[in-house]
Protein backbone atom coordinates (compact mmCIF):
# COMPACT_ATOMS: atom_id res chain seq x y z
CA UNK A 1 0.00 0.00 0.00
CA UNK A 2 1.54 3.47 -0.97
CA UNK A 3 1.05 6.06 1.11
CA UNK A 4 -0.06 9.11 -0.95
CA UNK A 5 -0.51 12.18 1.57
CA UNK A 6 0.28 11.57 5.42
CA UNK A 7 -0.72 14.60 7.89
CA UNK A 8 -1.99 15.20 11.68
CA UNK A 9 -4.74 17.15 12.98
CA UNK A 10 -5.68 18.72 16.61
CA UNK A 11 -8.88 18.08 17.65
CA UNK A 12 -10.20 21.44 19.16
CA UNK A 13 -12.83 22.02 20.91
CA UNK A 14 -14.32 25.35 19.41
CA UNK A 15 -13.83 23.16 15.94
CA UNK A 16 -15.90 20.21 17.50
CA UNK A 17 -18.81 22.44 18.63
CA UNK A 18 -18.64 24.08 14.91
CA UNK A 19 -18.91 20.08 13.48
CA UNK A 20 -21.83 19.36 15.41
CA UNK A 21 -23.65 22.82 14.32
CA UNK A 22 -22.93 22.36 11.14
CA UNK A 23 -23.97 18.58 11.33
CA UNK A 24 -27.65 19.30 12.37
CA UNK A 25 -28.20 22.12 10.12
CA UNK A 26 -27.65 20.48 6.97
CA UNK A 27 -29.37 17.22 8.41
CA UNK A 28 -32.32 19.51 9.27
CA UNK A 29 -31.80 21.57 5.84
CA UNK A 30 -30.63 19.98 3.34
CA UNK A 31 -30.72 15.84 4.41
CA UNK A 32 -34.60 16.09 5.74
CA UNK A 33 -35.31 18.92 3.24
CA UNK A 34 -38.81 18.46 2.34
CA UNK A 35 -39.88 16.56 6.17
CA UNK A 36 -38.23 18.73 8.12
CA UNK A 37 -39.64 21.93 6.11
CA UNK A 38 -43.19 20.38 6.38
CA UNK A 39 -43.64 19.16 9.89
CA UNK A 40 -41.69 22.58 10.66
CA UNK A 41 -44.32 24.99 7.90
CA UNK A 42 -47.78 22.63 9.23
CA UNK A 43 -47.04 23.41 12.77
CA UNK A 44 -46.14 26.77 12.48
CA UNK A 45 -48.74 27.72 10.38
CA UNK A 46 -51.56 26.44 12.38
CA UNK A 47 -50.04 28.17 15.71
CA UNK A 48 -49.95 31.52 13.36
CA UNK A 49 -53.81 30.95 12.83
CA UNK A 50 -54.86 30.47 15.96
CA UNK A 51 -52.84 33.59 17.02
CA UNK A 52 -53.80 35.56 14.06
CA UNK A 53 -58.07 34.22 15.38
CA UNK A 54 -56.95 34.59 18.49
CA UNK A 55 -58.01 31.11 19.61
CA UNK A 56 -55.35 29.73 22.23
CA UNK A 57 -57.75 26.45 23.15
CA UNK A 58 -56.60 22.96 22.17
CA UNK A 59 -55.37 23.30 19.22
CA UNK A 60 -53.52 25.73 19.80
CA UNK A 61 -51.64 24.37 22.56
CA UNK A 62 -51.38 21.07 20.83
CA UNK A 63 -49.86 22.63 17.57
CA UNK A 64 -47.24 24.74 19.90
CA UNK A 65 -46.83 21.87 21.90
CA UNK A 66 -45.21 19.86 19.01
CA UNK A 67 -43.17 22.58 17.99
CA UNK A 68 -41.60 22.49 21.27
CA UNK A 69 -41.06 18.66 20.90
CA UNK A 70 -39.78 19.64 17.64
CA UNK A 71 -37.41 21.95 18.98
CA UNK A 72 -36.25 19.90 22.33
CA UNK A 73 -35.71 17.04 19.37
CA UNK A 74 -33.09 19.00 17.56
CA UNK A 75 -31.18 19.46 20.75
CA UNK A 76 -30.92 16.76 21.98
CA UNK A 77 -29.97 15.05 18.90
CA UNK A 78 -27.45 17.47 18.96
CA UNK A 79 -26.31 17.27 22.83
CA UNK A 80 -25.67 13.25 22.41
CA UNK A 81 -23.28 13.97 19.25
CA UNK A 82 -21.87 16.83 21.38
CA UNK A 83 -21.59 13.75 24.06
CA UNK A 84 -19.97 10.89 21.67
CA UNK A 85 -17.42 13.23 20.83
CA UNK A 86 -16.22 15.03 23.83
CA UNK A 87 -16.25 11.07 25.16
CA UNK A 88 -14.10 10.12 22.33
CA UNK A 89 -11.81 13.07 23.03
CA UNK A 90 -11.71 12.51 26.65
CA UNK A 91 -10.59 9.08 25.81
CA UNK A 92 -7.60 10.54 24.13
CA UNK A 93 -4.58 12.07 25.97
CA UNK A 94 -3.66 14.08 22.95
CA UNK A 95 -6.34 15.54 21.02
CA UNK A 96 -4.42 14.67 17.50
CA UNK A 97 -4.90 12.15 14.74
CA UNK A 98 -2.89 11.05 12.06
CA UNK A 99 -4.37 10.46 8.79
CA UNK A 100 -2.66 8.22 5.91
CA UNK A 101 -4.35 8.87 2.54
CA UNK A 102 -3.43 5.98 0.20
CA UNK A 103 -4.59 4.46 -3.00
CA UNK A 104 -6.65 1.65 -1.28
CA UNK A 105 -8.15 3.11 1.76
CA UNK A 106 -7.97 5.74 4.78
CA UNK A 107 -5.90 5.10 8.15
CA UNK A 108 -6.80 7.15 11.05
CA UNK A 109 -4.53 6.44 13.96
CA UNK A 110 -4.58 8.32 17.54
CA UNK A 111 -2.64 7.60 20.58
CA UNK A 112 -6.40 5.41 21.43
CA UNK A 113 -6.70 3.81 18.61
CA UNK A 114 -6.92 3.11 15.04
CA UNK A 115 -8.59 2.36 12.33
CA UNK A 116 -8.94 1.90 8.61
CA UNK A 117 -11.78 2.88 6.03
CA UNK A 118 -11.78 1.14 2.38
CA UNK A 119 -12.82 4.28 -0.12
CA UNK A 120 -15.90 2.27 -0.76
CA UNK A 121 -17.18 2.56 3.21
CA UNK A 122 -17.43 6.35 3.07
CA UNK A 123 -20.37 7.85 1.57
CA UNK A 124 -20.11 11.32 1.08
CA UNK A 125 -18.50 14.37 2.47
CA UNK A 126 -19.81 16.90 3.90
CA UNK A 127 -17.93 19.92 3.51
CA UNK A 128 -17.54 23.05 5.88
CA UNK A 129 -15.77 25.96 6.73
CA UNK A 130 -14.03 24.58 9.43
CA UNK A 131 -13.92 20.78 9.15
CA UNK A 132 -15.28 18.17 6.42
CA UNK A 133 -17.31 15.52 7.63
CA UNK A 134 -16.61 11.99 5.98
CA UNK A 135 -20.10 9.85 6.65
CA UNK A 136 -19.78 6.42 7.51
CA UNK A 137 -23.66 6.05 7.50
CA UNK A 138 -26.33 8.23 8.21
CA UNK A 139 -25.62 9.05 11.35
CA UNK A 140 -22.48 8.43 11.59
CA UNK A 141 -19.71 10.53 10.56
CA UNK A 142 -15.73 11.25 10.66
CA UNK A 143 -14.68 14.80 11.52
CA UNK A 144 -11.45 15.83 9.45
CA UNK A 145 -10.80 19.37 11.13
CA UNK A 146 -9.36 21.67 8.13
CA UNK A 147 -6.28 23.50 9.83
CA UNK A 148 -3.34 22.25 8.43
CA UNK A 149 -4.28 19.92 6.26
CA UNK A 150 -2.13 20.11 2.96
CA UNK A 151 -4.73 21.65 0.29
CA UNK A 152 -3.13 18.67 -2.04
CA UNK A 153 -4.86 15.41 0.14
CA UNK A 154 -7.86 16.99 0.49
CA UNK A 155 -8.52 17.27 -3.35
CA UNK A 156 -6.88 13.57 -3.06
CA UNK A 157 -9.73 13.16 -0.77
CA UNK A 158 -12.53 14.81 -2.78
CA UNK A 159 -11.48 12.50 -5.61
CA UNK A 160 -11.28 9.16 -4.21
CA UNK A 161 -14.49 9.56 -2.46
CA UNK A 162 -17.41 9.35 -4.65
CA UNK A 163 -21.02 10.43 -3.52
CA UNK A 164 -23.66 8.35 -3.12
CA UNK A 165 -26.78 7.85 -1.53
CA UNK A 166 -26.31 5.82 2.24
CA UNK A 167 -27.09 2.26 2.17
CA UNK A 168 -30.76 0.94 3.32
CA UNK A 169 -30.38 -0.44 6.62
Amino acid sequence: MAERYKFSVTYEPATMRAAVRSYLFRALTVEHTWMSTAAISIVVIVIGFAVFARDFGFIAGLYGGLLMALLIFIVVIGWMHWRGMSAKLARMKEPRADFVLSDEALEVSTDSASSRFAWERIFQIWKFRQVWLLMLDINQFMTLPLAGVPPEALQFLDQKIQPRPFRAA
